[in-house]
């Protein structure tokens, strides 16, 4: 497909994913970048994957709500000399055991990917750093940030940015990619200040793990933090990534057919199910381990019994800020094609409920809109009989709350392939599809390959 374009087939996330694979094995990206000791394209890979897919308008932003918030330099400053002074990893007493990098998402104030690797009793006599790179998102009181080591790196790295200069290889990728779709993305100057904020956070990364001997690295989302990655692989440390959320063959912070020796990827991945790793292709030095869910154990657990009286009738729509604007119609319609059914339209916590104001006048009576604290996602889908969307973690989870499932065919549809294959799972293009089925949707058979 080397010399296919964007516009020879049809546009969706997969579609990009395959299309920047094709670029890697046309320019042979992973070999020919090494640049100054740094290998530039894993760093850029994930954002231009995003950029392509905003771009092509094949998704939205992640979340385009207005509750996102955007630091202003002032506030920047504030948080970073207030970390720097009171949270700052160099300053702490003694040596730890571990470090572990959550989520920066809570549920009850804690990260349900990394909490058994930091409430454990086999954990509970080694002493963990919890450690974020900067001061944004939910954090724990208790841990450090290396928001100084960010600012360092940030003003480094604009500067690089302003250089002249070009790579002959990452002006050819873009050319092309201009010449096949269109988009016009600045891979000199995003590859230059990406590998200089690179090479001031290893250093600092490095430095940290020797001062407090460090043993083991724990990180959630691990694309992103390839710094600590590289500086603790350089000193043997070893690194485990905590499966977060959805991988698959076309998730490029995880997929990578036909690489054999991928830098800065962890050593180890410990996953949901033996799912995850049937359908990515993994790097082939990364070992996995199937360790399933704590969390979800104890979501299964938790509503066993609301899970057993489910509300006939029901069906939940989880939302994904990407989406959005194509699915929530769909629910609208289904709510009129299906006037004896109740449908709930759960919002993702980074979506603005404001935003959709315009979609409410003449909104049926059997359909409402769900968001917040108030109610609980977990909850909804065990009292729900079916689970709809498109490519939300919710899909998988609901079938654990023994939920019909339904996928939407939005973009981004494809993650859940392997659901469907296995007729766990409904695909339909709009709410006439959902309706005229609705009593021949599949209940889940086993979620254990999901989530063991």
């Amino acid at each position: 497909m080397s010399s296919s374009s964007l516009s020879s087939f049809e546009k969706t996330p997969k579609a990009i994913a395959v299309y920047i694979q094709s670029l890697e094995n046309q320019f042979n990206l992973f070999e020919r970048t090494q640049f100054k000791n740094v290998h530039a394209w894993k760093l850029v890979r994930t954002t231009v994957q995003e950029t392509l897919g905003q771009g092509l308008k094949i998704h939205g932003r992640k979340q385009p709500a207005g509750k996102q918030k955007w630091f202003s330099v002032f506030t920047a400053i504030f948080f970073i000399v207030r970390d720097f002074l009171f949270r700052n990893p160099f300053l702490t007493l003694g040596t730890y055991h571990d470090v572990v990098l959550p989520h920066r998402r809570q549920i009850a104030g804690e990260d349900i990917h990394s909490k058994h690797v930091l409430s454990s009793d086999e954990n509970k006599q080694r002493r963990r750093l919890i450690l974020y790179d900067d001061w944004r998102g939910q954090q724990y009181d208790s841990a450090k940030t290396m928001s100084f080591v960010w600012g360092i790196a940030k003003i480094y790295g604009m500067l690089c940015r302003l250089l002249r200069g070009k790579s002959d290889i990452f002006s050819d990728v873009a050319g092309q990619i201009f010449t096949q779709t269109g988009m016009r993305i600045h891979l000199d100057k995003m590859t230059r200040q990406k590998a200089a904020e690179f090479r001031v956070k290893k250093a600092f990364y490095n430095l940290l793990f020797r001062i407090k001997k460090i043993e083991t690295v724990y990180l959630v989302v691990a694309y992103g933090k390839e710094p600590v990655i590289a500086a603790a692989q350089d000193l043997g440390i070893e690194t485990i990534e905590l499966q977060h959320g959805l991988i698959n063959d076309f998730h490029l912070g995880y997929a990578f057919p036909e690489q054999h020796c991928i830098p800065y990827f962890p050593d180890k991945l410990w996953l949901f199910g033996q799912f995850w790793a049937d359908t990515t292709p993994l790097p082939k030095a990364c070992s996995y381990d199937v360790i399933g869910s704590e969390h979800m154990r104890g979501v299964v657990a938790a509503y066993e019994q609301i899970t057993q009286s489910k509300t006939p009738k029901s069906i939940l729509f989880c939302s994904q800020g990407t989406i959005a604007a194509e699915l929530f119609p769909i629910a609208r319609d289904l709510a009129t094609l299906l006037p004896t059914y109740t449908i709930c339209y759960r919002l993702h916590p980074g979506e603005d409920p404001d935003a959709y104001n315009i979609h409410l006048k003449g909104m049926p009576d059997n359909i409402r809109l769900s968001y917040g604290s108030n109610e609980n996602t977990y909850e909804l889908m065990a009292r729900s009989e079916y689970n709809a969307g498109v490519y939300s973690t919710t899909i998988w989870e609901g079938t654990a709350l023994h939920c019909k499932t339904i996928v939407v065919a939005l973009p981004g549809h494809e993650a859940a392939e392997g659901l469907i294959q296995k007729k766990q799972a409904f695909l339909a293009n709009n709410a006439a599809e959902i309706a005229e089925n609705i009593h021949d949707i599949p209940s889940p058979a086993d979620s254990s390959y999901f989530y063991a």
